[in-house]
């Protein structure tokens, strides 16, 4: 279904890396800063550990392939909020948790919302809650 996105340069591991000081939770880092509005509108497919992107829904219908593939067993996410206080999915690569130096990590990360989102979110809380299940499943 429809998700807006960040671009993976406006992700939490940019987040991280303006704000991380050393070593610590990254996570509760990315949980406790406000998130990067999504405002891209894409077509995304969770199937089993991988989540992909198209432009939108009648690329995915003709069989085009996918502009972004994310093997979401090397992710995590996160539940945050941006600067409008809406609920928003950081998703964010488990390197760039575990890196301890300053430097940002090469690994892509975006901020989701579901489109279109209710004013209380639940189609957010579905999104996330299919995200971290995917994340966590043993492949």
């Amino acid at each position: 279904g429809y998700m807006l996105k960040t671009p993976s340069s406006k992700g939490p591991a940019d987040v991280i890396s303006k704000l991380a000081s050393g070593p610590g939770d990254r996570l509760e880092l990315v949980r406790d800063s406000i998130a990067n509005t999504p405002s891209l509108r894409r077509w995304w497919v969770l199937h089993k550990q991988t989540l992909s992107c198209w432009m939108g829904h009648s690329e995915w219908v003709e069989g085009m392939s996918p502009s972004i593939t994310v093997d979401l067993a090397q992710y995590e996410v996160v539940q945050t909020l941006d600067a409008n206080q809406i609920l928003t999915i950081a998703l964010i690569a488990k390197a760039s948790i575990r890196q301890q130096d300053q430097q940002g990590s090469l690994e892509k990360s975006w901020y989701f919302t579901a489109h279109p989102a209710s004013l209380d979110g639940h189609e957010t809380v579905e999104w996330y809650e299919h995200l971290n299940a995917a994340c966590k499943r043993q492949a």
